[in-house]
């Protein structure tokens, strides 16, 4: 059995050992191979053509990819999320594909409500006033707010939307929720357009795909009436951070507190118009991390991966595609 660990640098960037010590365990005499991709297909292609199995979060699983691995049985995703993944080519060449149902939901709704909190109390300013400016002034920024009473809009009532519902409710917001995918929730489930019309906080906790891309848009920020807080922890590419730019440049939002980008290379984000603005905190994806949620992920997708090869798929946490 041939297992293929395969990822760009920063997500290869740790302990792999996580995922081995597992697939050792339970898949004595398989075959691992871990491997950092810089871009060269070729070298790419050489490594997959006899693989069985393939963990990885962000390589693009596509057409071409698929096309030079003919053993391919599964692939196993390192994350919620799988839009790198074409599930067309997956289908068409038979090859199954998991995902991790859960593992950071605390720590993405902890990091939520600690990016709200730091814009709507202008840590960024203060911080820069103490640090740069050398000025030690509590009355040098207006338009802070308690969040008591509040509306806070929730965009996708999964587990994690739920789990900030519950620290949301704590502050004492009174929680809405957008979710076209429930019938019914512990919270009030509204259209778009009144979420949007009615939130003093929006929080984006929704997977990324044709509907949802740029759902935070030109229009639907001219509907934030009450000058929200917008919050992502989601996908960079919920946003087009164009129009939000635009939006808080005039005051039509309060602020905003992002942990995600559409492009997260380095190179990119280091030209990144929110560096240098105090009404938007940044975060590099890190809504996910801590030592827990690490260990969790990682012993996840070792066991996707392993009950999927030993045909024990009652076990795995999230199928999202088997071929018949």
């Amino acid at each position: 059995m041939k297992i293929l660990i395969c990822d760009y640098k920063e997500p290869m960037d740790r302990d792999l050992n996580l995922e081995i010590n597992h697939i050792k365990k339970e898949l004595p005499g398989s075959e691992i191979e871990c491997y950092l991709y810089d871009g060269d297909k070729q070298q790419l292609f050489n490594k997959i053509k006899e693989v069985d199995a393939l963990i990885t979060a962000y390589l693009e699983v596509d057409e071409e990819l698929l096309l030079h691995a003919p053993n391919l049985r599964m692939v196993s995703i390192e994350a919620n999320g799988y839009n790198s993944v074409d599930l067309e080519a997956i289908q068409r060449h038979g090859v199954g594909l998991t995902c991790i149902e859960e593992y950071c939901t605390n720590e993405v709704a902890d990091h939520t409500l600690t990016l709200a909190l730091s814009v709507i109390r202008k840590i960024n300013c203060y911080q820069n006033d103490m640090r740069v400016n050398k000025v030690y002034l509590f009355n040098n920024h207006q338009g802070l707010f308690h969040l008591e009473g509040k509306v806070w809009g929730i965009i996708g009532y999964g587990k994690i939307g739920r789990a900030v519902a519950k620290r949301a409710k704590a502050f004492g917001c009174k929680v809405i929720a957008y979710d076209p995918y429930l019938k019914e929730a512990d919270v009030p489930l509204v259209e778009l357009e009144e979420l949007y019309q009615t939130s003093s906080i929006i929080s984006l906790h929704t997977l990324l795909n044709e509907e949802t891309y740029h759902m935070i848009n030109k229009e639907s920020l001219s509907l934030m009436k009450e000058k929200p807080v917008i919050i992502n922890v989601g996908r960079g590419s919920l946003i087009d951070e164009i129009a939000l730019i635009e939006a808080l440049d005039n005051n039509i939002i309060y602020g905003a507190g992002l942990d995600v980008f559409e492009n997260e290379e380095s190179d990119v984000l280091a030209k990144s118009p929110f560096l240098e603005r105090l009404d938007v905190v940044i975060t590099p994806h890190i809504a996910f991390y801590s030592d827990e949620s690490m260990e969790e992920c990682a012993r996840i997708t070792a066991y996707n991966t392993i009950h999927y090869l030993k045909n024990e798929f009652d076990k795995i946490k999230r199928i999202v595609y088997k071929p018949n």
